[in-house]
């Protein structure tokens, strides 16, 4: 039984009992069968209350175990600075990302965080419902008004990779700027 229900039972027995009382007074009937329903209710309501102490006792210890939890240290590796803010890092952002998520390693982001926001924008832009709800937060407006932000994580993947593997590349000449 759960906390609720235990109390919900809790306050039927002691409303059970104390309808019993009024009954075997107003009747002046202290009957063996009035006494033994009275006695097995309290049985049951010492039991309950023992489960429910019990359940309360581990509840608060879990409660405090969890406050307890250390959070996880910064990437070792630090992101490149950028003139746009890090759209990821929000708390709201951050209190989404499941903790099977948060605590991999990745070998192409410099964090994990970086990671699966670039996964849910992928699945966002193939149609996932709950990718899209992820990254509405992110998003600063309708597609077709220019509202389509990419990560910005996801966004210097794909500049080193068209830097690396574009076809434009070898075919035009490089200016490198200071």
């Amino acid at each position: 039984m759960k906390l609720p229900e235990i109390a919900a039972r809790l306050e039927a027995i002691s409303v059970e009992v104390e309808a019993l009382s009024d009954v075997a007074l107003e009747a002046g009937d202290n009957s063996e069968e009035t006494l033994a329903q009275i006695e097995a209710l309290d049985a049951e309501f010492s039991d309950l209350k023992a489960k429910q102490e019990r359940q309360e006792k581990i509840q608060a210890r879990v409660d405090e175990i969890v406050a307890s939890r250390v959070a996880p240290s910064a990437p070792a590796v630090e992101p490149e600075a950028s003139i746009e803010p890090e759209l990821n890092e929000t708390p709201e952002m951050e209190n989404k990302i499941p903790a099977a998520a948060q605590y991999n390693k990745s070998g192409v982001f410099a964090s994990s965080n970086d990671a699966y926001t670039a996964g849910k924008f992928l699945l966002a832009t193939a149609g996932d419902r709950r990718a899209a709800d992820f990254m509405a937060a992110q998003s600063e407006g309708v597609d077709s008004e220019g509202g389509f932000t990419v990560p910005t994580p996801l966004a210097s993947e794909l500049i080193n990779l068209i830097e690396e593997y574009g076809v434009a590349r070898n075919v035009c000449r490089r200016i490198v700027m200071g």
